[in-house]
């Protein structure tokens, strides 16, 4: 829900433009680790005509879909992106927010986000096609618009540091439930299909600080429903991996050179992947330490 009051106009501040860093994207024949951007009005122009709106969603090919529902002006409006990479390249919530504004706007880091509380809620939506029947789930998942709505912190904020009671947070979550099936229930009027709810996790017995913050951590996830993004990978096709290339800079690492693999969880193999200090960096680091050391050794002196 938007912030009340002008001095919080800004409340919702997302931390990222692109998920460029980190994650591979996946091609039927290779991994990509793309860097950076090379140019934003580039990428917007081509990701544009690919946003779906109200009514265009309710027919979207299967996929995984990414969405914000913004009121601007009075007027209500959901907007989605299918998810083309593991980067989700081009289909992040704040990406999403920046492609449904005022594109004359600088893309400056200061400025971008200054109408953020206009996203009422935002998530994932997964169309899955089942013997000709059409299944629709959507999520309230989203680190830039809904952790602010659904976060919880296990430190009461008095000094000195202090855990908050379980009658305290008991209160919270349940507020946080509250505040969850109203956006549900204005959602569900704007998107097509069904909210994936998830079974919270059970009350720590007996209830200690030290696992109090991963307790919470669990909560504010399963407050959101389930996940869709980080199940199955998402291969991109040629013509994607085509327009991803002429628009990102990018480099395929080798596995040895990044950590090689682990095994998750579920028993599959993933690479550990490391991105040592650029080149770049590590001289500026140097020179700026040279000159500190200076400046110190030109100290002593005149002490002396």
């Amino acid at each position: 829900m938007a912030a009340e009051g002008p001095q919080d106009r800004n409340w919702r501040k997302p931390r990222f433009v692109l998920k460029t860093k980190g994650v591979i994207t996946r091609a039927l024949d290779e991994g990509v680790l793309f860097q950076d951007v090379r140019n934003y009005d580039a990428l917007i122009k081509a990701f544009l005509p690919r946003m779906l709106t109200d009514d265009q969603i309710r027919d979207a090919p299967e996929g995984v879909y990414c969405w914000i529902l913004r009121e601007t002006e009075g007027e209500r409006h959901v907007y989605a992106m299918k998810v083309i990479s593991e980067q989700e390249i081009g289909s992040l919530h704040n990406f999403l927010f920046v492609l449904t504004s005022d594109r004359s706007v600088p893309l400056t880091f200061e400025e971008k986000f200054i109408n953020a509380a206009e996203v009422i809620a935002a998530g994932e939506l997964r169309i899955r096609n089942h013997n000709e029947e059409r299944e629709i789930l959507w999520n309230l998942q989203s680190g830039s618009f809904m952790e602010p709505i659904f976060g919880i912190k296990s430190l009461a904020l008095i000094k000195p540091r202090t855990y908050k009671t379980a009658e305290q947070l008991a209160m919270e979550i349940a507020d946080k439930l509250k505040r969850r099936d109203e956006l549900v229930e204005i959602v569900s009027g704007y998107l097509p299909g069904h909210f994936a709810a998830v079974d919270l996790p059970p009350v720590m017995e007996p209830f200690r600080n030290t696992g109090v913050s991963t307790y919470v951590g669990a909560v504010s996830h399963a407050l959101g429903g389930e996940p869709f993004l980080h199940g199955d990978p998402i291969i991109t096709s040629a013509n994607n991996m085509e327009m991803l290339r002429a628009l990102l800079s990018s480099d395929t690492p080798k596995r040895k050179d990044h950590g090689g693999w682990r095994r998750s969880a579920a028993g599959r193999k993933s690479a550990i992947f490391f991105h040592p200090t650029p080149l770049s960096h590590r001289t500026h680091r140097a020179r700026k330490t040279r000159l500190c050391r200076g400046k110190k050794n030109t100290c002593r002196a005149h002490r002396r």
